[in-house]
């Protein structure tokens, strides 16, 4: 995901904050299935000894469309990446219309895929159906 966006806050990771009406989830309403994640970080020693994390990003994704195969309005992708404390969140469309982001700030370094799939939850599909990916 490419770096923009119009909206700015500070949270801790765990907080969550719904977006703004302006959001993509105006953008892509069908039901999501998270898809896939992933995270890197890198760290050193302080000068007391103590470990620390010196810099990460990560990024989780799901994909939203009424039936695979078949691209209908509403259908869609929305993502979520970090790098360090910047944030993003991503709605986009099969088609050719150019993708809705904001940006949020966080206290605290993310670093691994599953905050970021709680990113994702908690601050990109605010208000958007998420199914389950298991087939039974």
């Amino acid at each position: 995901m490419a770096c923009g966006g119009s909206q700015t806050s500070t949270t801790s990771p765990s907080a969550a904050a719904p977006q703004p009406a302006s959001s993509g989830a105006s953008l892509v309403r069908s039901p999501c299935v998270l898809d896939a994640g992933g995270g890197k970080s890198s760290g050193h020693r302080d000068p007391d000894g103590g470990a620390g994390l010196a810099s990460a990003s990560c990024w989780f994704g799901a994909e939203c469309f009424v039936t695979p195969g078949q691209t209908k309005a509403g259908d869609g992708f929305v993502g979520v990446s970090c790098e360090d404390t910047a944030c993003q969140c991503e709605w986009r469309t099969p088609g050719s219309e150019p993708p809705i982001r904001t940006s949020f700030t966080l206290e605290a370094v993310p670093g691994d895929s599953d905050t970021c799939r709680r990113l994702l939850v908690e601050r990109c599909m605010v208000g958007m159906r998420i199914e389950s990916s298991d087939a039974g």
